[in-house]
């Protein structure tokens, strides 16, 4: 049965894998459990977010330490979106009366893992796509760019608007203006100016 579970996992590189297996009392295990659980284990050390529910009140949460929810119901999961998630949803009441085992059987449960299993791979799929060195360094290039007018002395000189006709050295006139006024801005922020960079 495992090495089915490891073919499946390494065949179709799930986002998350959820374990919940209903035992009928909760002092009950068996070697199949605990082999599964090794599993889960072995794939979260592999860096596979696993969920694994069960009851709260068990033997069987004596190797882990479980997030404890209102009901009978508590849970393991390495990733902490995911947690946080699930508590959560376990904190809804359904009529009156908290979450339970029961309800990891109902199709809202199985549309709220849908959910956290999308959310999880777009955020794998955007750590992988935007890791670190490139977009840093394109980041640390643009530390260079006027990003603001902070007040008066960096506004462009009044002139008038375009609209009405001018003549050629008037429109001269004004791009100078315009020009010499960013450059006096440029200036006193500590980035060169046009003049400089020639």
């Amino acid at each position: 049965m495992i090495d089915n579970l490891n073919q499946t996992v390494e065949e179709q590189d799930p986002s998350l894998i959820y374990i919940h297996v209903p035992f009928q009392d909760a002092g009950e295990n068996n070697k199949s459990y605990c082999r599964l659980r090794q599993f889960a284990d072995d794939q979260m050390k592999a860096g596979k977010t696993c969920i694994t529910m069960d009851v709260r009140h068990t033997d069987r949460w004596s190797e882990t330490e479980p997030v404890l929810c209102r009901g009978d119901m508590a849970f393991h999961c390495n990733d902490d979106g995911i947690s946080k998630e699930l508590k959560e949803w376990a904190r809804e009441k359904d009529n009156g009366n908290p979450k339970c085992t029961d309800d990891l059987s109902d199709a809202q449960f199985a549309d709220v893992l849908a959910g956290l299993a999308e959310s999880h791979h777009l955020d794998k799929c955007v750590n992988a796509a935007f890791v670190g060195s490139e977009e840093m360094a394109a980041e640390q290039d643009d530390a260079d760019v006027i990003d603001g007018i902070y007040g008066p002395e960096d506004e462009a000189a009044t002139a008038r608007l375009p609209g009405r006709k001018r003549s050629k050295t008037c429109w001269r006139r004004y791009l100078c203006q315009v020009i010499q006024s960013l450059n006096k801005s440029a200036r006193r922020s500590g980035y060169p100016c046009r003049d400089e960079l020639e």
